[in-house]
């Protein structure tokens, strides 16, 4: 069967643009957030995109990248 995750995918930064056009390539439907920036930017990140259950992370409704 499939794994409902979350999942992270943990890359160096030249290969951050590469792992997106993969995931979009391969993953189409994947939600994909990519949490990169700076301190106040990974906060927004977090507040927006993710929200916590019973202990479990879900990944929130609309992606976003901050750089």
């Amino acid at each position: 069967g499939h794994s409902k995750g979350p999942f992270l995918v943990s890359a160096p930064l030249s290969t951050i643009i590469n792992w997106e056009r993969e995931f979009e390539m391969w993953a189409p439907d994947m939600y994909v957030v990519t949490y990169v920036g700076d301190k106040d930017s990974r906060a927004v990140i977090r507040e927006n995109e993710f929200s916590f259950e019973n202990n479990a992370i879900r990944g929130g409704k609309k992606p976003s990248k901050m750089k």
